[in-house]
């Protein structure tokens, strides 16, 4: 099976949906034809690795504007390009008076604007897989045509940033509640709750990992710790026997080295006297001195 990017398969959700209502699809349009490789009175040239998209090209164009259209098909590396063009001034000319048409009736723009920015997504929109990271780009040559959608993302407040890259001026979204909004905004509901659930299981992984760090960070302390205490214990035994130890120490060690496992917060309810954990800790710490101090007699 031929893989989909990420790109393709937002495009394609968006492109399935079906517009009834004749002033969206127009904006749509207008979105799509202003924002494509070229869009000029010489030459309107658009091209895509994705048929279905030319093909959606075609029908908005030849639907609104009864012109013949040049197809073309080019292999780079073992990918293939669809092309559509006109090279006709005059059929050119009814492009850009339909799409001016269009952008000049200001409440219908601002009623149908999710309409357009779906269309300039088609056109020039890239979203990285977010298995592998939130990223969002419009790559666009023209740079007026750039400052443009910088003014449209800004009217609806989406935040973004901007570099060139080459030829190109691209703008850039790395925040996936930010492009989580921007796809529900212009119907690629799908493609959202998808980046959404993919967020969620790895924000839940992180956390899962951090847990089983601190975890294990937390047993290797004990283990050290209560390896420490033992040693000491088992010095004094050899040394002395834990019959030299005062009785409330002699009690603690023996219950230490009985449950050489357990945190200091555990061995507390093993102790048969009343103890706080600090209070172990000291007693220990105590049980400690007296080996360094039996270390420092030259009988041992």
């Amino acid at each position: 099976m031929k893989h989909i990017s990420f790109t393709q398969k937002v495009k394609n959700e968006l492109i399935s949906l079906q517009i009834t209502n004749s002033h969206a699809k127009a904006y749509e349009f207008c979105g799509m034809i202003l924002f494509c490789k070229k869009f000029s009175i010489n030459s309107i040239d658009i091209q895509n690795d994705n048929k279905q998209i030319l093909l959606l090209y075609e029908q908005l164009i030849t639907q609104e504007i009864k012109i013949n259209l040049y197809h073309k098909e080019t292999k780079r590396v073992n990918k293939t390009f669809y092309e559509i063009s006109s090279m006709n001034i005059n059929n050119n000319k009814k492009i850009i008076h339909y799409v001016a048409n269009y952008l000049h009736k200001k409440n219908d723009f601002e009623k149908y604007l999710s309409n357009f920015i779906k269309g300039i997504f088609i056109a020039c929109g890239v979203i990285l897989d977010p298995q592998k990271g939130y990223y969002l780009e419009f790559s666009i040559d023209n740079r007026n045509l750039f400052k443009y959608l910088e003014l449209v993302l800004g009217y609806i407040k989406i935040s973004y940033k901007s570099k060139i890259r080459g030829s190109s001026n691209i703008l850039y979204i790395k925040k996936s509640r930010i492009i989580e909004d921007l796809l529900t905004y212009i119907g690629a509901t799908k493609s959202s709750l998808e980046i959404m659930n993919i967020e969620i299981y790895k924000n839940l992984r992180n956390k899962v990992n951090r847990l089983i760090n601190c975890e294990t960070h937390n047993i290797n302390k004990v283990i050290s710790s209560s390896y420490d205490q033992i040693k000491s214990i088992q010095k004094i035994k050899q040394k002395k026997g834990l019959g030299w130890l005062p009785r409330d120490l002699r009690e603690i060690a023996i219950i230490r080295e009985k449950y050489p496992d357990l945190s200091l917060s555990e061995l507390v309810y093993k102790i048969p006297s009343p103890i706080s954990k600090s209070g172990l800790y000291y007693k220990l710490k105590k049980i400690k001195k007296l080996t360094f101090s039996l270390e420092k007699d030259k009988t041992f």
